[in-house]
Parts: C-alpha cells; sequence; structure tokens
C-alpha cells in the first residue's frame, strides 16, 4: 500500500494493515460485512470502485429476501451493445455502463448510447467523484471527465506515461489518482496534471487503486 499524505510514499507491511471483512465481489460492488456505526448489523452496506460508499444494496444478494428476479440484458433487449465493463450510479439516479462501444446511459427505462462521448470508446473503467463528475478510464484513449454534459480529456499529448487507464479513485482533498499501465497520474481540483515519480511505481502496471478512509491509497 502506498500513502500519498504530504508527497510522501511509504510501504506497509501487509500483516500490519489487514482489518477483518469479508469481501464479496458481485457487478464491481465490494460488500462489506462489518457493522458500521449508526447502522443495523442487518444492513448490507456497500463501497465500489466507481466512487459509491455507504449505500444501501438495491438487492440483498446472500439471498436473506425473496421477491426479487434477475434480468440479464443485452443487444437482443434493449441494451446497444452485448458486453459491459464498468458501471457507475450518480446521484441523479442515471446509471452509466462503459463498454468497448462507448458510454451508455440507463435512466431505468432505457438505454442510450451517448454520441458526446464517441472519443472515449473502450472504456474501461468509471468512477463518480465527491463533485458528482462522472471520470471515464479507457482502454487505449486516456481519460476523460463529464461534469455538466462536456468532456474533458487528457491523453499521452498532455503529460501521461500511458492512455491504458486500469482504475481511477479520489483522496480527501478531491485530488483524482489514475491507475495506468505506467504508473499514477493525478489530476487536481483545478485539472492540473502530475505524476507519481517515486521509482518503485514509477513505471509498475496497475491493476486497481482503492482510496481508505484513513487516507491510505
Amino acid at each position: 500500500m502506498f500513502n500519498f499524505q504530504k508527497n510522501r510514499v511509504s510501504f506497509c507491511r501487509g500483516a500490519e494493515r489487514i482489518r477483518l471483512f469479508v469481501l464479496c465481489i458481485l457487478a464491481s460492488v465490494i460488500i462489506l460485512s462489518i457493522p458500521l456505526s449508526g447502522i443495523s448489523e442487518n444492513t448490507i452496506v456497500t463501497k465500489s470502485n466507481s466512487g459509491v460508499i455507504n449505500r444501501t444494496l438495491s438487492v440483498d444478494p446472500t439471498g436473506r429476501h425473496e421477491g426479487f428476479k434477475a434480468v440479464l440484458y443485452d443487444s437482443s433487449n434493449g441494451l446497444p451493445t452485448s458486453e459491459a465493463n464498468t458501471i457507475a450510479e450518480t446521484s441523479d439516479g442515471f446509471i452509466w455502463i462503459g463498454s468497448y462501444a462507448g458510454l451508455i446511459r440507463y435512466d431505468g427505462n432505457t438505454f442510450e448510447q451517448l454520441e458526446s462521448t464517441k472519443s472515449l470508446s473502450s472504456i474501461k473503467c468509471l468512477y463518480v467523484d465527491s463533485r458528482e463528475r462522472l471520470w471515464i478510464g479507457t482502454n487505449d484513449s486516456g481519460v476523460g471527465v463529464m461534469e455538466k454534459g462536456q468532456i474533458r480529456k487528457w491523453t499521452k499529448l498532455d503529460g501521461m506515461k500511458s492512455a491504458h487507464i486500469r482504475a481511477i479513485t479520489e483522496d480527501q482533498n478531491g485530488n483524482i489518482y489514475v491507475a495506468t499501465t505506467r504508473g499514477i497520474t493525478v489530476i487536481d481540483s483545478d485539472y492540473h496534471l502530475s505524476l507519481i515519480e517515486d521509482p518503485r511505481i514509477a513505471e509498475a502496471n496497475m491493476r486497481d487503486l482503492r482510496m481508505g478512509t484513513d487516507g491510505i491509497l
């Protein structure tokens, strides 16, 4: 693990950082079984890699409740494509689906492929930050952010070492960390781009990023 507070990188031995938890992967969601303060022990709490935290699940995947039915969407019943690489939800209730064909928005009834995001195809990851901006990581076209319908994009031409994005997360100061196949790119709240230059990870093929509540990345 790396602690980027005060621009310092430190390594923590796994045994010293282990927390008692149970992980269950379901549609890119980590389900935490630990009771949190002020939350009933029977409440399922989620923390996802798309930025959603402490939100009660609509469906209980543990099977303790009945009455739900699963529906598979693909190109035969409304979804513009039959693949989905990543999913995120914004506070306005829209579900965003990242696919190789581009970005798809679902309003609960209709799937719509957004023409304005065609330059961000082959989407690998999505992240909703604290300002409700939707960050879009692509397989080979860099990273973009959508705010109020407008898209801003960064590629190797803007200083990134790699345009292959694997994960996105945010720290407590609003800085966005972008995991690439050649280290980590940081985009601050003013959209300035920088790189984590520590030689131990500067050229590393990063696969995932998570920011803990203690500020440890």
